[in-house]
């Protein structure tokens, strides 16, 4: 019942040395706290910050209500406010793996790549994991640092192989490297992932245009179309195929 959590808060934080008063800081702290994770798993995001900086009156260095605060303003978009958050949290505790990859993930969304690149770095040094490694990758692609990006989006492949949205960042700096059947291969996965992604046909559509099998190309812009019939650079690109084939 938050009680104990709160006792040992209180002692932490707040209580003087053989006070025999009531600890109300550890109370309330554990109340606000409680309440403010209550809300943020019901995803009550606003209700959830407004709790959590609360219960900082009560602890201003408190490493997790910092945390857990710059989560409920990310999730709210409120990206600069979160990253505020992120780094006093990490001032009472540099290695803290879970902060170091949400900050580098406030600042990815930010498009600081830099400064996500950064982040995820130490983060990485603690413990390898997919978020990193696929963070590295968009941030990486973000500078378009494709090389480098590659890499990092196969670290992460190899960790969590059916992960739809690494897929489809590796088969796009495949295509953008013009490695066309690595690309292909990995938009495959990501079709039996999710057969009915109409960017997932619409690029297979395109990377057989590139490879100038036109007829598989046609065959998987129609399958767009069935999807989404007025699909404007499908209908661009089947109009362009007609004109190579003198259809």
């Amino acid at each position: 019942d938050g009680k104990i959590v709160a006792a040992a808060q209180e002692e932490r934080f707040t209580r003087k040395k053989h006070d025999p008063d009531y600890p109300q800081n550890a109370i309330d702290l554990g109340v606000l706290k409680n309440l403010g994770l209550l809300h943020y798993k019901q995803k009550q995001f606003v209700t959830a910050e407004a709790y959590f900086a609360k219960a900082l009156s009560v602890s201003e260095q408190n490493e997790d209500l910092l945390h857990n605060l710059g989560l409920s303003q990310f999730n709210q978009k409120k990206l600069k406010p979160a990253t505020r958050s992120f780094l006093d949290a990490l001032k009472s505790n540099p290695l803290n793996q879970a902060v170091l990859i949400n900050l580098g993930e406030c600042y990815l969304q930010q498009s600081l790549y830099d400064d996500a690149v950064t982040y995820f770095k130490k983060a990485l040094v603690i413990e390898p994991s997919f978020r990193i490694h696929h963070g590295l990758g968009c941030a990486y692609l973000g500078n378009d640092e494709s090389d480098k990006a590659l890499l990092s989006f196969n670290k992460a492949y190899e960790l969590e192989p059916f992960n739809f949205e690494n897929c489809h960042n590796l088969a796009s700096v495949y295509f953008h490297q013009q490695k066309l059947g690595e690309a292909l291969q990995c938009w495959f996965q990501c079709l039996q992932m999710n057969p009915k992604c109409e960017q997932t046909l619409y690029n297979i559509g395109v990377c057989y245009q590139y490879k100038n099998k036109f007829e598989d190309a046609s065959s998987y812009f129609h399958k767009v179309l069935m999807l989404n019939p007025n699909h404007g650079d499908t209908l661009h690109n089947l109009g362009t195929l007609a004109l190579k084939q003198n259809k």
